[in-house]
């Protein structure tokens, strides 16, 4: 039986007979691409199996449109919505209440800042009902930083490590390298490629498909690398997951990791609004999860804010969860049309991340032997990737940006 017509949407995504496009790409309710059909055809299978056909993918050509109860397709995308500003708000109160060496009153002042964020009136309280407050605020910072989280960018809440140091590699040959000196396909006994969550999507709300194996996303061409992220739907691939662009994420797991390394990697950066290419490691423990396993990221560079670089560590004491990760950045103004070398010194007592022969972050092992705050003991592996979207889409996606391209002229790492 079809449902009745409902009121057009007035925001949100188009479903049923909203969605304007003549044919569209259909994913049905188990996740099977069923190809392209008229957009009535689809309305009318998805009626068969009681759900809604739903545009989730409409800069996609054609456009991509999945098999959902739209009823519950907006409540859960509102429950996000109210958590994301759940969350902003509890980082808020943090920001206000939690900065250390405030006196008295700054003390009043974020006291009446963290009345108004919970909608109380910012009437003067005693000693006993304000230290009633504090702990049920911290109370209510520390269950949101109990949730979990995976590959999520560094945000504005990041503690600051900046530091201008000396750092320099090794002087003597790397362990472990590659020069790209072979041109076709990255060396499948160096590099593989992370294709996980492509039917899912990925995480951060990223917008790429990731291709393996695939010279249009990343091949080596004249002594270099070439990661591109492309404005292109792969719709044919067997875990197409309705992405409107493509790119790759090549990773040495499997292949190489270290524990305490200098890491190299000379490289001119994929850029435009909607761009976010990363250089980082990530602990090979799986079992641990993130982020307790452990996140060094060396590079990251989002192309809305061109030109800076950052530098962040995540663990499961200092991660953006909790508003506690620690990271840094620095300025290149020729980030996008010139070859820096990012940087890593990691050693058993802390870490160092730069560029170009000088360090920005710093990270030190705090003695403790607590995994939570130094889980930095442990092989990690190396990651290199163009995404779309997530914290580069920050700010929207301009698609005449594509294709765009990170090029790397080598990887080295010497082992500590």
């Amino acid at each position: 039986m079809r449902r009745p017509l409902a009121p057009p949407p007035m925001n949100g995504p188009r479903y049923n007979e909203f969605i304007q496009s003549q044919k569209v790409r259909v994913i049905d309710h188990e996740g099977e691409n069923l190809g392209v059909m008229y957009t009535r055809e689809a309305i009318e299978q998805a009626a068969e199996v009681g759900l809604d056909l739903v545009e989730v993918s409409p800069n996609a050509d054609p456009p991509v449109a999945k098999f959902l109860d739209v009823g519950k397709f907006k409540y859960e995308a509102q429950k996000k919505a109210n958590q994301a500003r759940k969350t902003q708000k509890t980082q808020d109160i943090k920001e206000i209440k939690m900065r250390p060496n405030i006196d008295d009153h700054d003390y009043e002042t974020k006291m009446k800042k963290v009345n108004e964020l919970h909608g109380r009136p910012a009437y003067a309280d005693g000693a006993l009902t304000q230290m009633i407050r504090l702990l049920a605020a911290g109370a209510a910072i520390a269950l949101a930083a109990s949730a979990q989280a995976q590959d999520a960018p560094p945000g504005l809440a990041a503690r600051n490590a900046a530091v201008d140091l000396p750092i320099a590699a090794p002087a003597r040959a790397p362990d472990w390298a590659d020069e790209f000196d072979a041109d076709g396909l990255p060396d499948p006994a160096k590099w593989g490629y992370d294709t996980a969550w492509n039917k899912q999507g990925w995480f951060n709300d990223e917008k790429q498909y990731y291709a393996a194996d695939r010279p249009e996303n990343a091949r080596v061409e004249d002594g270099k690398l070439l990661i591109t992220a492309r404005r292109e739907a792969l719709t044919d691939a067997e875990d197409y997951g309705g992405q409107a662009y493509t790119s790759a994420r090549l990773l040495t797991r499997g292949h190489a990791q270290w524990t305490h390394a200098f890491v190299e990697v000379r490289a001119r950066l994929a850029c435009g609004r909607g761009v976010w290419p990363a250089i980082w490691m990530l602990g090979a423990d799986d079992q641990a999860g993130w982020p307790a396993q452990g996140e060094i990221d060396i590079m990251e560079h989002v192309g809305w804010d061109e030109g800076v670089v950052h530098g962040t560590i995540h663990t499961k004491a200092y991660n953006h969860v909790a508003g506690t990760q620690v990271g840094a950045q620095t300025r290149l103004a020729d980030a996008c049309t010139a070859f820096h070398t990012y940087q890593l010194d990691w050693t058993p007592e802390r870490l160092l991340i730069g560029v170009d022969g000088r360090a920005h972050m710093r990270f030190d092992n705090d003695g403790k032997g607590d995994a939570a705050t130094w889980p930095f003991d442990k092989p990690e592996f190396l990651i290199l990737n163009v995404a779309v979207g997530g914290w580069g889409g920050q700010q929207g996606i301009d698609d005449s940006a594509f294709p765009s391209t990170m090029a790397v002229d080598y990887v080295r790492v010497w082992e500590r």
